[in-house]
């Protein structure tokens, strides 16, 4: 009977391993609209920590050249994401000083 119990158990562990930074920002990438009107080529991503357990906390920030436009010694923070193995998305609102569902946030939301 153990057998069997780890036997179901361990596909769900191997996904929760195999969720990488690479997932927790093409998933911001998917879902940037909300954020902002920049398109992905003008983001950048910096992976402040995290881990495919907990999540992983992710500054975006403008990217300023020729292509962008843009002063090129900044780079403006345009949104800090905490991001999940679930696919969870949630954004730090500044104005309420707390994270917020990606679906909820607004640069001019109501704080609950």
């Amino acid at each position: 009977m153990n057998k069997i119990f780890l036997i179901l158990l361990l596909p769900s562990l191997a996904f929760a391993d195999n969720f990488s930074v690479d997932d927790a920002i093409n998933n911001v990438k998917k879902n940037l609209s909300k954020l902002t009107s920049l398109n992905s080529e003008c983001v950048s991503f910096y992976v402040e920590r995290g881990d495919s357990k907990s999540g992983y906390w992710i500054e975006l920030r403008e990217i300023h050249n020729t292509t962008c436009g843009g002063d090129p010694d900044t780079a403006p923070r345009l949104a800090s994401v905490m991001v999940f193995a679930n696919k969870k998305i949630n954004v730090f609102s500044l104005m309420c000083n707390s994270y917020v569902d990606i679906d909820d946030y607004s640069w001019d939301m109501e704080c609950p």
